[in-house]
């Protein structure tokens, strides 16, 4: 074509346009256009089908890289639950070696003292009585016995101290952690069935010989309405602490939380709710521990609706919120169906929004949320409350597992508003005490 229309030009300026020449390359000018639009359209159409091919080269390799990162999002929610598992096991691990140690030294002993009895004996020569005779030394014996009875009576505190990690009463939580702490509740059986123990039977049968003694069925009785009337006067006392934290701007919304499961948080937040309404508050508690959800048990609720059902779905808050009693004080938000990623749902921006509306429509907002260690679903639920309470059970709670709760809390720039000592044994000669004694018997 370009060599036609050089051609072209160049007869142009010698003939006229309608030439003989003139015309005859006009006529294979147009017969090489048409040729010249089906080639356009062969490269256009292998072209159009290469990039076809490439985009859907491209679009499998994408599906491929999402279900890949998919299986490693899963993969590390469950890593938590792994570390958890592999730290339990290793503890085992490490408690059947010492018992495997035992067994092996102990068959060893029966071993030697079997052969020593089997192999017979003889006598080689008579005894002889000497003729001043050994008489023992009473005083030094005496003296030497206290001495070493004082040395083994130091190891043995000084073992039992090093073995011992947990807390036994509320001075050592002060003395071990800068949080303050909010409230002391005490043991009481009235609501010993509410805590769910995660002890050995032998520490729960030194537990209970530690709060019960031998009393007659009515001293019991009157041990338990005291221990009652103590135990309510002491979350009235924690729910005055919690407001004296702030009494310029109340907290709206508090997070009930632990180092660890089985030290009573539930609890703690059902019954800081009840005070709370007592006190006039219009309170709503939340069931935040979508993973072991405890609410609706221990209240008496229909589990069928709740909160993972409505940042899931597009269920209204009013089908969701249930009234607890009849004076319209106390409302809950159950769990609700099984969430397959809590962390998920709690973190979403569905849950900062559900989370202001609960704030806006009620006096009071109590979460009872999962532990702390292992998940991250506290951190994401207290940076949108007005801050956390970490419950800790005396003579349950590791020392350093509630120290690696507060280190978590401070690193995630978590609010903390400090320590709720729970189970702490009742003392005869408190106040309390002796105040409830006394208006029982009168």
């Amino acid at each position: 074509m370009r060599n036609v229309e050089t051609k072209l030009a160049e007869e142009l300026t010698r003939f006229s346009p309608d030439s003989l020449s003139i015309r005859v390359l006009e006529e294979q000018r147009d017969n090489i256009v048409p040729l010249l639009e089906q080639e356009a359209e062969r490269v256009i159409d292998t072209e159009n089908s290469l990039a076809i091919t490439n985009y859907q080269s491209v679009e499998l390799q994408r599906k491929v890289l999402r279900e890949a990162e998919e299986k490693a999002a899963s993969e590390m929610n469950q890593l938590p639950e792994l570390i958890m598992e592999y730290t339990d096991l290793q503890r085992e691990l490490e408690i059947a070696a010492e018992t495997l140690t035992r067994f092996l030294t102990t068959r060893e002993t029966l071993r030697i003292e079997a052969a020593q009895t089997e192999i017979p004996w003889q006598l080689i020569e008579t005894p002889t009585v000497s003729m001043y005779p050994v008489s023992p030394n009473t005083t030094r014996n005496l003296l030497i016995g206290a001495v070493a009875g004082i040395f083994l009576g130091l190891i043995a505190a000084l073992v039992t101290e090093k073995l011992d990690n947990v807390y036994h009463s509320v001075d050592e939580i002060k003395a071990a952690q800068s949080l303050p702490v909010l409230g002391k509740l005490p043991f009481s059986p009235a609501f010993a069935d509410q805590l769910k123990p995660k002890k050995s039977m032998f520490k729960r049968l030194r537990q209970n010989i530690s709060h019960v003694s031998f009393r007659s069925r009515s001293e019991e009785k009157d041990f338990g309405d005291i221990s009652k009337n103590i135990y309510l006067e002491s979350i009235r006392v924690l729910y005055s602490n919690i407001k004296m934290l702030s009494p310029d701007k109340p907290l709206r919304s508090i997070v009930i939380s632990s180092a660890s499961p089985g030290d009573g948080k539930s609890t703690v937040a059902i019954n800081l709710a009840q005070v709370a309404s007592a006190m006039g508050q219009h309170v709503l508690i939340v069931d935040a521990d979508l993973r072991r959800p405890q609410i609706h048990g221990r209240m008496r609720l229909s589990n069928e609706l709740g909160l993972s059902d409505l940042l899931t779905e597009d269920a209204s808050l009013k089908l969701v919120v249930q009234q607890v009693n009849s004076e319209k004080q106390i409302w809950a938000v159950t769990a609700g169906s099984t969430a397959p990623d809590s962390t998920k749902l709690l973190s979403s921006e569905k849950m900062k929004k559900v989370m202001r509306s609960f704030h806006n429509s009620f006096d009071l907002v109590i979460y009872d949320s999962p532990p702390v260690l292992g998940l991250a679903d506290v951190n994401f639920i207290s940076r949108q409350s007005d801050g956390v309470a970490l419950v800790t059970r005396i003579g349950e709670t590791r020392k350093e597992m509630l120290t690696q709760a507060v280190e978590t809390l401070e690193l995630a720039k978590t609010p903390a508003l400090g320590i709720i000592s729970n189970a702490v044994p009742v003392d005869k000669h408190s106040n309390y005490y002796q105040y409830y004694t006394y208006s029982i018997k009168k």
